[in-house]
């Protein structure tokens, strides 16, 4: 059964990869907005450049000129190992927070069932001595558009996940350090189906939960 479509931006690999495919086997239509190809339907475009993100805004407007978008995840995300500089600020908003404040306002009003954000628990605190002030920032700046857009459109349920140590990502390349897992309180790094699972129960049964920051993170949180 179609229960229509779900747009996932960076679903091409990582959480975002294994969202889509819980999602499809739950009936929906998957879009990927990505650089790279996946195995749902595909737009490509570098949402990090601004022309390219508005073009892609003027691709869906057009697409759903007469027809609702079910859900919207903002997944597409970049944490590069680097020394903050206002260069590397620039980068890492122009990925994870510039879209998915760009879709979200454009799309909210064809949108039927919600939007789900993809922060991290670095948006609350340095998860590592590796954190970026430049990614924390970027990923508080997704709860803060979760709260806001909540509150603005409350016929849509709103939220945000934030994963810990999550295995298999892009984001890091190699395994997550042991000394990394030893401050996990449950012991173990996460899975991307851990994600998966809770963005599947949003979608389909999260009728009454809007505006909310879930951590799935093992305890690292806390």
């Amino acid at each position: 059964m179609d229960k229509g479509t779900v747009i996932i931006t960076g679903a091409s690999s990582g959480i975002g990869l294994a969202i889509g495919k819980e999602l499809e086997n739950c009936g929906y239509h998957i879009i990927n907005i990505s650089r790279h190809p996946s195995p749902f339907e595909n737009m490509t475009y570098d949402l990090s450049d601004a022309s390219q993100l508005d073009a892609v805004l003027c691709d869906l407007l057009a697409m759903f000129d007469e027809e609702k978008i079910e859900f919207l995840i903002n997944n597409a995300g970049v944490m590069p190992i680097k020394t903050d500089s206002l260069e590397l600020f620039e980068e890492v908003i122009s990925t994870n927070l510039r879209p998915a404040y760009a879709l979200s306002c454009a799309l909210a009003p064809i949108i039927s069932g919600g939007i789900i954000n993809i922060s991290s628990v670095s948006a609350k605190k340095c998860a590592s001595k590796g954190d970026s002030v430049a990614y924390g920032i970027s990923k508080s700046g997704l709860c803060t558009l979760t709260n806001y857009l909540a509150f603005k459109y409350p016929e849509l349920c709103v939220n945000t996940i934030l994963p810990g140590f999550i295995s298999p990502t892009n984001l890091v390349p190699g395994e997550t350090p042991q000394e990394l897992i030893n401050t996990i309180p449950m012991g173990y790094e996460g899975n991307v189906n851990d994600i998966a699972t809770l963005v599947s129960y949003l979608a389909v049964e999260g009728k009454y939960i809007t505006g909310q920051e879930i951590a799935v993170d093992g305890g690292l949180s806390l």
